[in-house]
């Protein structure tokens, strides 16, 4: 039975990480849990097992304005104690978590990669400048990756039009399950 939650993003994040499960690597998903505004049922628990594989889910309540950035504060705290020892920090869109993973990455010594989901108007670094106070700030962390990851060809030529170098962005599709 598939997963409830998610959509593309998630569904190939999900798809990456049994495979690399699948092959003996150690794999770990951070991700949000989103909390209703006032009482009543999460959305998801904090902690589970799906398909063998850890995910934990920090807490981001919908608060206008505010509810974001207090997830930015709790995925930095939570990314900080999952990943001293981590080979690579992987992080699906170049959104607000995968400039704190930047961050953190820096801090601890461990690379990141950035997988850039989506071109166009809805490039990931743009959405990233309009959704934010310091949205220019974080797109500069995410384009700062030690690898990105280009969807398809615009992508590649907006994250060099971002100042990306060249040997820095990598044009992988997404993968299918054949």
């Amino acid at each position: 039975q598939d997963h409830p939650f998610g959509g593309g993003a998630e569904n190939q994040a999900r798809g990456l990480a049994r495979a690399l499960a699948a092959k003996g690597a150690a794999i770990s998903v951070l991700t949000a849990r989103r909390l209703p505004a006032v009482a009543g049922p999460a959305s998801a628990p904090a902690r589970e097992v799906v398909d063998g594989i850890p995910i934990q889910r920090v807490r981001s309540l919908r608060i206008p304005k505010l509810g974001k950035y207090l997830e930015l504060v709790s995925f930095a705290r939570a990314l900080k104690r999952l990943a001293p020892g981590a080979d690579i920090i992987h992080a699906h869109q170049g959104l607000a978590p995968a400039a704190l993973a930047v961050k953190v990455g820096r801090q601890l010594g461990v690379p990141v990669v950035v997988k850039i989901g989506n071109s166009g108007e809805r490039f990931d670094l743009n959405v990233l400048r309009a959704s934010y106070a310091i949205g220019r700030r974080l797109a500069r962390l995410v384009a700062q990756a030690d690898a990105l990851i280009a969807l398809n060809s615009r992508i590649g030529e907006q994250l060099r039009e971002a100042g990306v170098p060249a040997e820095r962005s990598h044009r992988i599709p997404n993968g299918v399950d054949a």
